[in-house]
């Protein structure tokens, strides 16, 4: 999923976190939200302290989602925190069901534990008396309220995520614990069309009640859902086709001692976009994958360097009897963008590059 800008913020246990860019929008939000006390100093104060203890509190959910995911041996790419919550983005989602469920549930039982947390803290400094009627946002000016309001928070979070609308974590615990019995394909069907059932009713029910957060999150919901629906599609035809049905026989060849130049006229003709690099010897000595040429021709610059001074190491050699899902893997995990292709036998049949991937995908196979 695209999430646009963000930028980087920092990192914990080795793992970026990056804030989303609409989360400039909390500045004119706390200024709406602490106008009613004219903008008084210690609202303001305790306020933004609010804020900030509740996306702490978020940002410890997702680590709880990707601590977990780390210890089951799967490596989260970033977290990224909204105005409308976080995710953490792991390399690989798991298609072992046991493994989803628990790193899916470990993000509610965070806050739930924060909850317990903070109504201890409470307690121990406050006693029962931090169980007044909620104060107002214009009231908020100790850390009593501070507190107590970030509690209530994790316990809404704890059960907010718990509902059954896929891809939030409800959605995704019915998805894993329903895989269990009858697979993950008609799991995360079922899983879909509750949860576009659910954004539908979030969105009528925030009309009603005329909230702006719960159409905005049930219209998310409703469109993730059908972005996850559209990714199992594309992952099972990739795991049901070999490469060796995907791969081209005929390549395009360019050589050590051709210039960039060169490389550029063929890489206009359309025919291929990654090509391999051969020695004088007709060995493979490198790769040219497609985005040294747009460089190349972005900057204009050295076009006469020859291809054994530009070219990346970055290929591999493959078995025709993989899936394509499994080069999709191999392609992502080694960072090259073009194969060989061999039979039982170890003779080269055709190369397969990731334009002919992601044409098979978009349902456009060329070779």
């Amino acid at each position: 999923m695209n999430l646009g800008r963000s930028f980087l913020i920092g990192r914990l246990f080795n793992i970026p976190v990056r804030l989303h860019w609409t989360i400039f929008l909390l500045i004119p939000f706390i200024a709406f939200q602490t106008a009613p006390s004219g903008y008084a100093y210690e609202n303001i104060f305790w306020f933004t302290i609010l804020v900030i203890g509740v996306f702490g509190s978020v940002l410890l959910h997702e680590y709880g989602h990707a601590l977990t995911a780390r210890f089951l041996g799967y490596s989260t790419r970033d977290i990224i925190l909204s105005p409308i919550g976080g995710v953490a983005r792991l390399e690989k989602f798991p298609k072992d069901s046991k493994h989803e469920l628990w790193i899916t549930i470990a993000g509610p039982l965070v806050n739930i534990a924060l909850a317990i947390i903070f109504a201890f803290l409470l307690v121990i400094l406050y006693g029962m008396g931090f169980l007044p009627a909620s104060a107002t946002v214009s009231e908020i000016d100790n850390p009593n309220e501070v507190l107590r309001i970030i509690m209530i928070t994790n316990i809404a979070l704890f059960l907010f995520n718990l509902i059954p609308a896929f891809p939030m974590d409800g959605g995704r615990i019915l998805r894993a614990s329903i895989a269990l019995i009858i697979g993950r394909e008609k799991s995360t069907k079922i899983a879909v069309t509750i949860g576009k059932i659910m954004a539908v009713l979030f969105v009528i029910g925030g009309i009603y009640v005329g909230s702006t957060t719960l159409p905005i999150i049930g219209i998310f919901i409703f469109f993730s859902a059908g972005n996850e629906m559209k990714q199992l599609g594309h992952e099972q035809r990739l795991n049901d086709t070999l490469v060796k049905s995907l791969s081209r026989e005929e390549q395009v060849k360019l050589h050590i001692g051709d210039t960039i130049l060169d490389a550029i006229a063929r890489y206009n003709e359309g025919v291929q976009r990654n090509f391999l690099v051969y020695n004088s010897l007709g060995y493979v000595a490198g790769a040219l994958p497609e985005y040294y040429i747009q460089q190349a021709i972005s900057s204009g610059v050295g076009l006469d360097k020859k291809l054994g001074q530009y070219m990346s190491t970055a290929w591999t050699s493959v078995s025709g009897n993989l899936s394509a899902l499994e080069l999709f893997d191999i392609f992502k995990k080694q960072g090259v963008a073009i194969a060989h292709v061999m039979d039982d036998d170890g003779v080269i049949i055709g190369i397969i590059d990731r334009n002919i991937l992601g044409n098979f995908i978009n349902n456009e196979v060329d070779k």
